[in-house]
């Protein structure tokens, strides 16, 4: 630019010398505009980036917490099993514990039959 400031001032052509200062004019708008543009559009840059960094940790700690959420789920699923399990034993149990029960009645029962019958038998 400078290589054509000073032909054309040398000219003395006052048409040339005011289209060279609208020129000029215009190339230090641009410039302060451009200057500012770039500081803008810095800024939006890093503020973009912080907010993607902002983003991958978030996504990590969900991405954790997911985890943390299927190792409870599994160690429920296997609570919930051997809880099964357990009410299958428990009722095998409760069956065993009745039919001895029923078994102790029926001996009671024939016991105290045999006590009626020696009772009777004495009077």
């Amino acid at each position: 630019m400078e290589q054509a400031i000073a032909p054309t001032l040398a000219t003395g052509n006052p048409l040339a010398i005011v289209a060279l200062i609208a020129i000029v004019a215009m190339y230090l708008v641009i410039s302060y505009q451009r200057k500012n543009t770039a500081a803008e559009r810095d800024a939006t840059e890093q503020k973009h980036k912080r907010e993607i960094d902002e983003l991958f940790v978030e996504v990590k700690l969900l991405k954790q917490a997911n985890n943390e959420a299927e190792i409870q789920r599994q160690l429920m699923e296997k609570d919930v099993s051997y809880l099964k399990e357990e009410q299958e034993g428990t009722k095998e149990d409760i069956k065993e514990i009745k039919n001895t029960l029923n078994s102790m009645a029926l001996a009671l029962e024939r016991i105290a039959a045999k006590y009626g019958d020696v009772k009777e038998s004495k009077k």
